[in-house]
């Protein structure tokens, strides 16, 4: 029987792991965002955020290209999002309140950013990387 325990538990591994895969490569992808964002901003080549710059895109390139490998299970966040009846920017929106509990660097990074230096994206951070124009900015504070 250990056997067939090791192999149970090898594939509850593997599960667990491919779902903490998808949820880095989809925090990723916000990172690739994050860093599009930063480039846009003068900053010290010296400074925090520039060195975070540099975090945030080895990120994106680690992860986004990673191909999604399919599974039999729905993703836990893809079933909250079909529960509530989430759209992509309601999902979006926790990918970004997620991302300082992925990896210590985003947190550094969101801590950076944060008025209050506390390791969390802002609402402002948040149409920064999600709006537009005014009607995107109308539609997040709906959301909100």
């Amino acid at each position: 029987m250990p056997d067939a325990t090791r192999s149970v538990a090898a594939a509850d591994s593997d599960k667990a792991f491919a779902l903490s895969a998808r949820m880095s490569r989809d925090v990723a992808v916000m990172a690739g965002r994050l860093t599009r964002l930063l480039e846009r901003s003068t900053m010290p080549p010296d400074s925090p955020l520039a060195q975070g710059r540099v975090f945030l895109s080895a990120m994106f390139d680690a992860h986004a290209a990673e191909q999604e490998q399919p599974s039999a299970e729905t993703h836990p966040l893809d079933r909250l999002a079909a529960y509530l009846s989430l759209t992509r920017l309601e999902v979006d929106l926790i990918v970004l309140a997620g991302m300082a509990d992925e990896h210590e660097g985003y947190a550094s990074i969101m801590r950076s950013l944060n008025p209050r230096s506390e390791p969390y994206a802002t609402t402002g951070l948040g149409a920064q990387l999600m709006c537009e124009g005014a009607r995107d900015r109308f539609e997040l504070r709906q959301t909100l």
